[in-house]
């Protein structure tokens, strides 16, 4: 009865998308909150109602039962992902099996009521691994998609996947993941690693206007973390090294040529901070002492103190005094 009732539901919110949304579906309310009241976000979540409608139904009366439901299905995909390793077949694009899984999943993980119980999480990081998500969220998927994304990133609590969410995002040229990550810089709360990832994040999707963004985290010597490359000795991160890579890209150079190690992808438009990082401090500082100069010598320079060439067209001081107006 319970089915018959829901199927019913699901085909008046498709049947015409210009009239109201049929009380009584679960989750219907948020999900288009989020998507915007259309056509395709209509036909998207009654695909994923029609697939996973035990969740969203939990998700109003017991959170914590959805949330076990969400575990399973993260435990299930990861174990087919395990198996994959094992019989040769690797493969990460499989994983997620359509439009109503990635919906699931985005939907379900920015849903604060099953995220205080933070179950089934912990093995959701290989989602991000495949062309799945990629190809649902950038400019040939959807757009109701690319919305629940958007809201699944600001909202992310660990930082772990809201880091490969911004990865993610930079990839795939997800512009609209811009203002997020404007917000999240401007957050005192938001730890170091997040930050850091978030900061890379605008060497795609932002311009060299934001280099002004940066410049506050350009003087943060907060070690972000540590890493060895090979017989290279051992790298330091700091957050101010992780900005100063940031601030070269959008500035439109090579992080090679001030220091940044290159030999395992470093000077390739990393989107990890730990290729940001220096063998010593003197490295470091020396890089840091290059950039202030060029940007010293390259921004902020004020367009009306440039000395006029032979195409600026004179003051008005300078001119011919202007004829007197004919007489009519």
């Amino acid at each position: 009865a319970a089915a018959i009732e829901r199927n019913e539901k699901l085909a008046l919110l498709v049947k015409d998308p210009s009239a109201p949304p049929p009380k009584g579906l679960a989750g219907l309310e948020r999900f288009l909150k989020i998507t915007g009241d259309d056509k395709a976000a209509r036909e998207l979540y009654a695909e994923l109602m029609g697939i996973h409608h035990l969740t969203l139904e939990a998700a109003e009366k017991d959170p914590r039962k959805a949330a076990e439901y969400f575990q399973q299905f993260c435990n299930e995909t990861y174990n087919k992902w395990e198996m994959t390793i094992r019989t040769g077949r690797y493969s990460t694009d499989n994983l997620l099996s359509g439009k109503a899984d990635i919906a699931y999943f985005l939907f379900v993980s920015a849903d604060t009521r099953l995220r205080q119980n933070d179950l089934g999480m912990g093995r959701s990081g290989i989602f991000f691994n495949g062309n799945s998500i990629p190809n649902a969220i950038g400019d040939k998927g959807s757009p109701a998609m690319r919305k629940l994304f958007l809201d699944w990133l600001e909202n992310e609590p660990q930082t772990y996947l809201q880091s490969q969410g911004f990865s993610l995002a930079a990839r795939a040229g997800v512009k609209e993941a811009l203002p997020v990550a404007l917000r999240l810089l401007d957050k005192k709360s938001q730890d170091r690693y997040g930050l850091a990832q978030v900061l890379l994040s605008l060497t795609k999707l932002g311009t060299k206007e934001h280099i002004k963004v940066v410049e506050k985290f350009l003087d943060d010597k907060t070690e972000v973390g540590r890493i060895n490359f090979g017989n290279g000795g051992p790298h330091t991160i700091q957050m101010r090294d992780v900005a100063l890579g940031t601030a070269i890209q959008l500035a439109g150079q090579k992080t090679s040529d001030y220091g940044f190690d290159s030999r395992f992808g470093g000077g390739g438009n990393q989107l990890y901070y730990y290729y940001y990082g220096f063998v010593d401090d003197k490295s470091r500082e020396d890089a840091h002492a290059k950039w202030k100069k060029w940007a010293a010598e390259n921004l902020n320079k004020d367009p009306a103190a440039k000395t006029p060439d032979a195409k600026t067209p004179p003051k008005a001081s300078e001119k011919d005094p202007p004829k007197p107006p004919e007489k009519k």
